[in-house]
């Protein structure tokens, strides 16, 4: 897939509608629908409780100077869909745009919002189709065991993409450790 309406097409082929969208801005319900609903698809799949490896981001954060309350506040990145900690462990608290926390100079890892589809993993964009595809299938054919069927399809995809984003998680080996097993030898 190259482009957002390819994935917008392919998300109306899983509903078996034989229309194809050239741009999402033409007027007609399908264009609507895909062009409503695919960010927000992004954004929700992204938002998972699956930390995807390809959107994790690192930002250092500036002070916002022109912030005038009693605390320090961070600015939080702008693509960030969700922050998820400080790489000096210390704890904080977002409210609004800001970051507040005990840190002095705050590093962030949080997942990042990845517009551009050719940053996205094909598995990704194939359960992101299926979602897309869930949430389009209401209103365009009124069928409920089609978006129940396109759910299903979704759930399955979903699992296969996070399992190949697991193997992208390298865990080091651990000279030090002793086995519990090797040490009664």
């Amino acid at each position: 897939m190259r482009s957002i309406v390819d994935l917008c097409n392919l998300a109306l082929s899983h509903l078996g509608q034989g229309y194809v969208v050239n741009d999402l801005n033409e007027r007609t319900p399908h264009a609507n629908l895909c062009n409503t609903y695919y960010p927000i698809c992004r954004q929700e799949l992204l938002d998972n409780q699956h930390q995807w490896t390809f959107a994790v981001g690192t930002m250092a954060l500036n002070q916002d100077a022109g912030y005038t309350g009693s605390k320090t506040a961070w600015v939080l990145p702008s693509d960030m869909i969700r922050p998820f900690q400080l790489e000096s462990g210390k704890r904080f608290y977002v409210e609004g745009e800001h970051l507040f926390t005990d840190d002095a100079a705050p590093i962030l890892r949080y997942i990042r919002d990845i517009k551009d589809l050719a940053q996205l993993p094909m598995s990704f964009k194939l359960t992101l189709s299926y979602l897309l595809a869930v949430r389009i299938a209401g209103p365009l054919t009124q069928d409920m065991n089609k978006q129940a069927a396109m759910m299903q399809m979704y759930e399955v995809e979903k699992n296969k993409a996070i399992t190949i984003d697991l193997q992208q998680h390298r865990l080091e080996d651990r000279p030090d450790f002793t086995g519990s097993m090797i040490q009664v030898r």
